[in-house]
Order: C-alpha cells, then structure tokens, then sequence
C-alpha cells in the first residue's frame, strides 16, 4: 500500500498501538515530562514528516522534538521497515557533516514545516515552531538532515547539531514564560537540591588571602582562576546558571558587574539572601535555568560552576545560552571530569539521612576532548576545554573541567 498526502491518519495507524507505546517510552527517557497524550501527536508528527519526505525531492529536515520519536522508531528495524515499504522505499539516517551553521539548521525546518502543510499535513506547533518560534525555543529548532528522494528509496542524514536528547515538552504556541515553567520544574528536583542546601555550610567569611569575597570555579578552596575567565568590563552584565548560595556573584558585584543568578532551590538563594545581604548590583531569581534564558535581555558573560549547566542537556543549554549572549561574549563552566567510558546523562545521589533514599538529579558527562566541537556545533569559537588538576597539597586527585566558550563577535 502506498500512502498518499490525505491519509496521515491511515499513516499513522500502520504503526501498532504497542509499538507507538514503545516509542513514547524510548523518547520519555530523555523527556522525563512527556505526557501520553503529547507522545501520540509526537508520533504522529514523525509520521507526517516521513510521509512528506517521500513524496518529495527537496531537502527535508526534522525538528529536534520530531527527531526523538523518528531515532526511537528506526531501533525498531522490522516495523520501521515495513512502514517505510508502505511509504514506497525505504528511509535511512545517513550521517551528513557538511554544515553545522544553527542559522541553516532553522531555516531548513521551517521549510519542512511549510512543506508539511502544502502537502496537507497540520505541522503541529508543540513539534515545529515557526519563525516567531526562534527566540522562545532558544534557537534549538532543529538537526539538519536531508531526505533525499532516490529510486523506491531515501536517505535521510544524521544532525549537524551533537546528540538527540531529552526535549521539553515547551511553551503554547503563544510563548508563555510559565508554561516552560510547568515543563522543566518539578517538586522533586526542587526537593533535591534544598536538600543538598541544607547539607552545604555557608562560604567562609575570608579566604587564604584575607579576602572577604573571591571567584573560585573549582571544588578546592583557595584554588584555580577567578573571574578573569570571564573577560569582562566593569559595567557588564553577567549571569550565573546555577548560583547556589551567590558567593561567585558576590564577588563580581564588587567588580562593578551587575550579577544576575538563577537557582532552582528556595533553599539556596535564602542562603544567599542571608549571606550577602548588604551587596548591591546582585538580583537573584528562583526558577529553572532554562525557563530564565528562555527569553531573557542579553548578558555580557554566562557561566555556571557546577550549576545548572551541568545539570541539563547540553543540547538544550548551550543553544539557550548562546541565544542571549552577546556577541563576544564569554560562555564558561566547570564541573568535574567525565569518569572514562561513563558519558552522557548520568545520576547524582544526593543524601538525606540514613532513613531515606538519597534523592536523585541528572547530570551530563563528556569527555574532555569532545566539549570543543560541541560548543562549534552550537555556534560558539575558540572553545577550549582543559581539566584543572587537584591542588598539589591533600590526598584528592580528582581535578575540574574547565570549559569556556565565546559566542563569535
């Protein structure tokens, strides 16, 4: 049977219920919000682009959200090919290099999306944002891929933008800020990190050279660079991702910077509130950090020590950051080093007595070599990523990933 542009519904049924389930599953992994009910329009959304796709010779390119469900769909080799056999030939997943210009990337799903419609499909705009799209999704609207029409087959290629991961199930079309919101917080990560608040003692009152404040990107006190990573001017805006208990930001308004924190943890920035409540030029805000980027006025630098940038996709962070970031503009975070063989999204164990299970947060490892063209993928230059080793004094060997980016002037 061959599919013709009015029976995406029939489409969309040649997949069977069980293996639709499946895929809202596979794609949940990285989705953790996504509901049953947005998963089946996510399905249906695949079906439409493939169904697009193959009657069709221009270039077609998938969004990110659609993207998720179509990698879910080709692990399942016999039902994928079957339903590719009643599209008319068979669509592979080529991996295409060629570009990875992010400006590229969203003009080419916009053309799909007017693609989908003039074939009489509804691009549904959870999946395809359009144009008026490009600042509230951050600029993460797609990973190129060209499905090419070939003799009773296509070949579709892979992204030119790192990775496929958890997407969120977004804003209305309409852009609402709280409806991100409602997507990325959860009382559960909340809880996690006032608990980790409650275990963390306040900074000191000074460090080793009698300073009352100081930037410190590493795990080790006394240690490392301070806030010249930062290349910034008095005057400068500055976001922390992440802010904690806002000693890094205490310290930049005393550079004459107007510091910026977002922390998802009431817990956390009462700490800050309580710690530093007569410095000025510091505004704090509690919420998710990709909820606060999404939109936000631009920054002249945004970093993140061991915050929000480690705990969030790098393929939804570092399009969101790069969006805001002015242009030469400095992007730079630490964490620790990717253990080797341990990489992508990873769990962290927070505890909370001995009572209870510790509670549990995601974060996302790399090796450091890969950070590079990573940051190039999303846009950003000389992007380097070096790993600080451990103060010499002490047992601890374990150093810091130190990763810095610019966003190209």
């Amino acid at each position: 049977m061959t599919i013709t542009h009015d029976s995406s519904t029939r489409a969309f049924e040649l997949i069977a219920p069980e293996i639709r389930a499946d895929l809202i599953a596979a794609v949940r992994e990285n989705w953790p919000d996504l509901s049953d009910g947005l998963g089946e329009r996510g399905v249906h959304q695949m079906v439409v682009f493939l169904a697009t796709s193959a009657g069709t010779d221009a270039p077609m390119t998938p969004s990110l959200r659609v993207d998720l469900f179509w990698h879910a769909f080709v692990l399942h080799t016999k039902p994928y090919a079957d339903f590719c056999t009643a599209l008319g030939g068979f669509i592979h997943h080529v991996p295409d290099r060629a570009s990875r210009n992010p400006a590229e990337a969203r003009a080419a799903v916009i053309r799909t999306r007017s693609a989908i419609s003039a074939a009489g499909y509804r691009a549904d705009p959870e999946f395809w944002p359009g144009r008026e799209h490009r600042r509230l999704f951050g600029g993460l609207l797609a990973v190129p891929r060209r499905v090419l029409r070939q003799p009773r087959e296509h070949v579709a290629s892979q992204p030119c933008e790192p990775g496929e991961r958890r997407q969120p199930s977004g804003p209305a079309p309409g852009g609402r800020r709280a409806d991100r919101r409602r997507t990325y917080m959860n009382d559960a990560r909340v809880a996690a990190w006032d608990t980790y608040a409650q275990g963390r003692a306040q900074r000191r009152t000074t460090n080793a050279r009698g300073e009352s404040t100081w930037f410190n990107w590493t795990q080790y006190p006394d240690h490392g660079p301070g806030a010249e990573q930062l290349s910034l001017l008095p005057g400068g805006r500055v976001l922390d991702l992440g802010c904690g208990s806002g000693g890094n930001l205490a310290h930049l308004t005393t550079l004459g910077m107007r510091a910026v924190g977002v922390d998802v943890s009431p817990a956390q920035l009462g700490k800050a509130r309580a710690r530093w409540p007569g410095v000025g030029g510091m505004e704090l805000h509690q919420g998710d950090a990709l909820d606060f980027l999404v939109p936000a006025e631009p920054f002249d630098a945004i970093y993140s020590v061991f915050g929000a940038a480690y705990f969030t996709d790098p393929v939804l962070m570092l399009p969101a950051v790069h969006a805001v970031l002015r242009p030469g503009g400095v992007f730079a975070m630490s964490q620790q080093p990717a253990v080797e063989g341990c990489y992508g999204c990873q769990a962290s164990y927070i505890p909370r007595g001995p009572d209870e299970d510790p509670a549990v947060v995601r974060r996302w490892d790399y090796p450091t070599a890969a950070w590079p063209g990573l940051l190039r993928g999303f846009g950003f230059v000389n992007c380097t990523a070096t790993v600080l080793p451990a103060p010499a004094r002490g047992r601890r060997k374990i150093g810091t990933l130190l990763i810095r980016a610019v966003r190209e002037g």
